[in-house]
């Protein structure tokens, strides 16, 4: 996806025909913005709701060669090479499973409604823009609006002890650098994918600043009471 502007199967001798043509991908020349743009893609999937389709591979930015149909390479373009994984990305990896799994409400049984919960009077679930306020039906269809942020608790209609954790407030910016807002309250920013290793730290203002096509997660920082 970010290293092929289209599939190249010609090896599976169809003439290129076979695979899907519909790959959405751009071959960027830059190995930083390669790998930024992997981060960020593995992010989105780690964050969302439901069940991770992880590939084997994706972990260390394996590409097939652009081959998007490998079923007949049984050699090194089907193969995954361990011998020079991108140990970068690996440990990037882990550390989104991580943070996935000591967040119970990235992973819940329940859809999001933005329902209020019985147990405090919170929504389940706010779509914020970059300046704060949740969008507007005209926002929607906006093509021009790259960068979405969703505020995150346990569902309404979900276990009663999913009330308990933490809302996490992830920020997905698929366009320029842009300045966000957060809700009202004290966070703790959990990871910037366009800083894979900096550190948890706690946030000094209302705004955070974003990368291009990167991701960021926060928590309420911990003792902290939720504000409606």
């Amino acid at each position: 996806i970010v290293s092929f502007d289209k599939k190249r199967n010609e090896a599976n001798g169809e003439g290129n025909r076979d695979g899907h043509d519909a790959n959405f991908s751009e071959a960027l020349e830059d190995p930083a913005a390669r790998a930024a743009r992997k981060r960020a893609m593995l992010a989105t999937l780690m964050l969302s709701q439901g069940v991770p389709m992880l590939l084997a591979g994706d972990e260390f930015g394996n590409s097939q060669g652009g081959n998007n149909n490998a079923y007949a390479q049984d050699n090194a373009t089907g193969w995954l090479d361990w011998r020079a994984p991108d140990a970068a990305l690996i440990a990037f990896t882990a550390r989104l499973i991580a943070l996935r799994r000591a967040h119970p409400v990235l992973r819940q049984t329940r859809f999001l409604h933005s329902r209020i919960r019985a147990q405090d009077g919170m929504r389940d679930l706010i779509w914020r823009l970059p300046s704060g306020a949740e969008p507007r039906v005209q926002d929607w269809h906006d093509p021009a609006a790259l960068c979405l942020c969703a505020e995150i608790r346990g569902a309404a209609e979900g276990p009663p002890g999913l009330a308990a954790h933490r809302a996490v407030f992830v920020i997905l910016n698929a366009g320029g650098a842009a300045d966000v807002c957060l809700p009202e309250g004290r966070w703790r920013q959990l990871l910037d994918s366009a800083r894979p290793d900096a550190a948890e730290r706690d946030q000094t203002g209302p705004v955070t600043r974003v990368a291009p096509q990167s991701v960021q997660v926060f928590t309420r920082a911990t003792g902290i009471q939720e504000m409606s």
